[in-house]
Formats: C-alpha cells, structure tokens, sequence
C-alpha cells in the first residue's frame, strides 16, 4: 500500500529542497524525521511537514476489505521528489535606467510512502518476540532499546553476527577493528 502527501507552492528553490529529499530517501519513518529535525536547511521543515502529512493519511486510512491497518513502524519513504513549481518574476532597478529581473523560484514537494512486506517467518519472529518478552519491540539485551522496525533491518543486513570496538578517545579518532561478537 502507498501513501502519498502533495505540498505545492512552496516557496524554496527546487535545487535547495533536492539536496535535503536525498538524504531521506528509502529511509524508515523514525529515522528519516530524526535525520529532519537535525538538519539547519529551511528545506528540512518544510519536508517533515510534508513526511508528517503523508504518516497521518497512513494513519487515517479505512481499508474497504476490513485487513488490518498498516503498521506505522513498517513504513518508509519509498519515494520523494521535488518539482518546479511556477516562477515569480520580478523587477531589481538598476542605474543609468536598466533594470535586472529576480526570479522567485517555487517547488512542490512529493513524499510516497511504501510498507515493508513482511514474510510469514518474519511475522512468526516477530511476535514470538513480543510474547516472550510482553512488550512490543524490546529485544533479548536487557537495557539496550531495540525495536521491531530496527530488529527487521539487522536481521536482513546481517548486522549482529560480528561487532566492532573503537579504539581512541576523541571523535573521529582512532581505527574501528572488527571482533566476533559472543
């Protein structure tokens, strides 16, 4: 299933927008609207509002043959992509009698989100998972806060079979070697 929220008129530059609607795409909702509220860019607003929008019409939705609704932690940005909208063309006077033109460049902003399918063994993990532990999402590491969504990603990266150790005090420093975890 998709679910598309429009924004049109917006009053950046398309070029602005793109460079932020590249960072987010086929990211999880979670971390896409981390990555947005982190970023300085006017641009990075504007698309949140529009990300936000596009998780509420997911949020709303009836579906006519009475499945379920879609699990919103299982949602992400399938696509988004950023349009000329219309120019404003306006006059800068200049001297000896010319004149420049400014141009007001508008976008409209397109945020499509998808729902991760998941398999039968998937699903039977899942929530093997949530009733052993009683609560949704948490993993088998006591203190360690893990969901469903990040469970399914490392899962299928085949993240967790090795960890690393970085070696050096100060941010950036240092060399990261891979050790087998236990």
């Amino acid at each position: 299933m998709e679910f598309r929220a429009i924004q049109k008129h917006i009053r950046i530059s398309p070029r602005r927008a793109r460079l932020v609607a590249d960072n987010i795409r086929g990211d999880l909702i979670g971390s896409a609207l981390d990555k947005l509220a982190l970023m300085p860019q006017k641009a990075a607003g504007i698309i949140q509002k529009t990300v936000n929008s596009a998780v509420a019409n997911a949020e709303s939705y009836e579906p006519e043959d009475k499945k379920e609704k879609p699990d919103i932690d299982t949602l992400y940005v399938k696509e988004i992509f950023v349009d000329e909208g219309p120019t404003m063309k306006r006059i800068s006077y200049r001297a000896y009698g010319r004149a420049n033109r400014k141009r007001h460049r508008t976008c409209h902003i397109t945020v499509i989100l998808g729902e991760i399918v998941l398999s039968d063994e998937d699903r039977a993990a899942i929530s093997s998972r949530e009733r052993s532990t009683g609560k949704k999402g948490k993993g088998e590491k006591p203190g360690k806060k893990r969901g469903v969504k990040n469970w399914l990603k490392d899962r299928r990266s085949g993240a967790g079979k090795q960890g690393e150790i970085r070696e050096g005090a100060q941010h950036g420093a240092g060399r990261t070697k891979t050790v087998p975890s236990e």
